[in-house]
């Protein structure tokens, strides 16, 4: 790796490695087959996309930009359900219900919080 390389590029690469490493295990394994007896392991990784979006959260934090460090912790945490639900699809009968309830009261947060302010 080059030495211009920053320690958090090597951290966010090598947590893609060990998901994708595990994801292949876990497929191998039939850690996570359906009732059909497929396999439903590429929903893992849906990990790197809620890990990058976490770690964008809290270099935000970090920055002083606690706004959008939160809008980007909501996404990131929203998408762990959904992988939740692609790795066993019987969740799905269950988990659509409280995602929908999160989405529109999300939506309702976000229209009264900025009621007072135009946008261009």
């Amino acid at each position: 790796m080059s030495d211009k390389q920053s320690p958090e590029t090597s951290i966010y690469l090598g947590l893609i490695f060990l998901v994708t490493a595990l994801a292949l295990g876990a497929a191998k394994l039939h850690l996570f087959a359906d009732e059909t007896g497929r396999s439903q392991w590429w929903a893992l990784f849906l990990l790197v996309p809620a890990g990058t979006l976490a770690m964008r959260a809290r270099r935000r934090w970090l920055e002083g930009q606690k706004r959008r460090s939160r809008h980007l912790t909501r996404a990131a945490l929203f998408i762990l359900p959904v992988m939740a639900a692609l790795l066993y699809p019987r969740l799905w009968s269950v988990i659509y219900i409280p995602l929908l309830l999160i989405m529109g009261l999300e939506m309702i947060l976000w229209a009264w919080l900025n009621r007072g302010t135009k946008s261009e």
